[in-house]
């Protein structure tokens, strides 16, 4: 958990049970990427959420950048409980600026941990939707109505 706590101290963790932060941070990594390198390509299976510890890098769409992330900001995507076994896809790039430190929470193992700590799974699917930086959920724009989606059309 000490090697994790960056992450693990989120505000989306605050009201995690101790055993359910220690499950999860058997299931975080860390991760590295080089500038140009790409953590996700559109239409790459989510099976991971980053946190960026250092750097900074752009999410594009269509060759577009629509947003700039830095330190402390979350992407991956929202998860349903209700279904585990649904594959979601990007909707964007990810591509690093500079070196970029991430930290990565493997979503079938949060997944699992979610499912023994029914309590905290709500919140946690929730809350997730206001604390990601960027959602890189295929067909988000169309769900939720984003920004960004108003701004292409202006």
């Amino acid at each position: 958990m000490h090697l994790h706590r960056e992450v693990l101290s989120l505000p989306i963790f605050e009201n995690a049970p101790q055993g359910c932060l220690k499950l999860l941070s058997r299931h975080v990594r860390s991760n590295f990427c080089a500038p140009g390198e790409y953590l996700v390509h559109t239409g790459d299976a989510l099976t991971n959420i980053h946190f960026v510890c250092n750097g900074s890098m752009e999410v594009l769409q269509n060759g577009m950048v629509v947003a700039i992330l830095g330190k402390g900001d979350l992407v991956g995507c929202d998860i349903n409980i209700n279904d585990p076994d649904q594959v979601l896809k990007s909707s964007s790039d990810v591509k690093a600026l500079t070196y970029c430190d991430l930290k990565c929470i493997h979503i079938p193992g949060l997944m699992e941990v979610l499912k023994l700590y029914p309590e905290f799974a709500q919140t946690f699917c929730s809350d997730i939707l206001h604390d990601l930086t960027f959602n890189l959920r295929e067909g988000y724009e169309m769900e939720v109505g984003s920004p960004i989606k108003s701004l292409i059309i202006i």
